[in-house]
């Protein structure tokens, strides 16, 4: 297998465990409050969390200079993978719920839409059980997030690119300074 893919199976491994700790504040409030979503948000949790460690330790030795092409394919495996696991939970825990719409209700959440397909019923077992509006909550506050990091990343790699282009230009006026001495 290339670099290539090892370091974007890498990337996506990572993502994988990480999108399923996003259950994990849920979970621990379900079990304080002796929910029956416990083991819902477990056999959500733990699969997905094993799957994404295993293939994050499997390459993560791959290493390669990823170009564009390769930050899009990533950009749009991440929205998958984060809008299908995600969705899990709420499959698990609300029956009345298809997987499409759990999907659409993870995918909702991430893009910070708030767009909803719950019927009735659905909605009325999401408003009785706290722990699964906070699931929702803490999806759409960890997507909420993502565009502030994106911002500071971005800023941070401007500045430090000015900065570098400051030194590089301070670095040849003092060697062109040198040169005109010397004459």
């Amino acid at each position: 297998m290339s670099n290539r893919i090892g370091a974007i199976l890498r990337v996506f491994g990572a993502v994988t465990a990480l999108s399923s700790l996003i259950i994990l504040p849920s979970l621990l409030l379900a079990v304080i409050w002796n929910e029956p979503t416990v083991l819902p948000f477990l056999e959500a949790m733990l699969p997905t969390l094993a799957v994404g460690a295993l293939l994050w330790y499997a390459f993560r030795h791959s290493h390669f200079e990823l170009r564009l092409r390769d930050g899009f394919l990533i950009t749009a495996g991440i929205w998958i993978i984060a809008s299908l696991i995600t969705a899990v939970p709420f499959f698990l825990a609300l029956p009345a719920l298809s997987y499409t719409d759990a999907v659409f209700e993870a995918t909702s959440g991430l893009t910070t839409t708030g767009a909803t397909v719950l019927t009735d019923a659905a909605a009325a077992r999401l408003v009785l059980n706290h722990h699964l509006r906070i699931a929702r909550q803490v999806v759409s506050h960890v997507a909420g997030q993502q565009p502030c990091a994106e911002v500071v990343i971005a800023a941070g790699r401007k500045w430090h690119d000015h900065i570098d282009r400051l030194a590089l230009v301070e670095i040849f006026n003092r060697i062109r300074m040198r040169g005109k001495r010397r004459k």
